[in-house]
């Protein structure tokens, strides 16, 4: 009886803390858990948002709780993030729609930008679409209004530098590139958008020139 009394008692029992595996795949879980003299036995696998797949996300008992040698230790299995849906942004303006989709866990690779009949800076769609059943992380584009293409590019071949940038204007567009750089005596050769093409409002006309007049 002296003997038991004076030997701390989880030496009589036997016991062991259980060993913390959670985030170690399963394999070297199931390796610490058979060192520290426990059996180890899947209980499962469920999604994880931040354990990856086949790593442990869960054991039950928790590390640190003492068990005698033998014991079960059971252990969840994840099966990585679970996939979900792409938000739907349309209509959204474009900050708030960028906001909304890295809060639904996804990543935004670029925006893309068209004519469409919702104001300019609107977010109008999302590729891929509204709705389809990604994992968290998928790139995801968005594409923007340019605003309604209302407006037609006017017929500048021809004319001098100076002519087409006012006709261009008039018309509620703006001069995008100019090739090569212009010299006095500059004319138009060739223009894109082609004339009678319509555009959003602003949208750039970007003109070819000649230097000495036309070809």
């Amino acid at each position: 009886m002296a003997a038991v009394w004076l030997v701390p008692r989880d030496v009589v029992r036997g016991d062991q803390p259980v060993p913390g595996v959670i985030g170690l795949d399963e394999a070297a879980a199931r390796a610490a858990i058979e060192r520290a003299g426990f059996r180890p036995r899947l209980a499962g696998t469920e999604p994880s948002p931040v354990t990856p797949a086949g790593s442990v996300s869960w054991q039950e008992p928790a590390a640190g709780v003492r068990l005698q040698a033998g014991a079960v230790v059971r252990l969840t299995r994840s099966a990585g993030p679970e996939p979900v849906a792409i938000p739907d942004v349309h209509e959204l303006d474009a900050g708030l729609a960028r906001e909304v989709l890295e809060a639904a866990g996804f990543r935004l690779e670029g925006t893309d930008s068209t004519a469409a009949q919702s104001p300019g800076g609107v977010a109008v769609a999302t590729r891929p679409p509204a709705g389809t059943v990604q994992l968290p992380g998928t790139p995801v584009t968005l594409v923007v209004s340019r605003g309604p293409a209302d407006r037609m590019v006017p017929a500048v071949r021809g004319l001098t530098l100076a002519e087409a940038r006012a006709r261009i204007e008039a018309a509620g567009l703006r001069v995008g590139a100019v090739r090569p750089p212009a010299t006095p005596g500059a004319v138009v050769a060739g223009q894109r958008p082609a004339a009678g093409a319509r555009v959003p409002a602003d949208a750039p006309v970007d003109l070819n020139v000649s230097q000495g007049g036309m070809p």
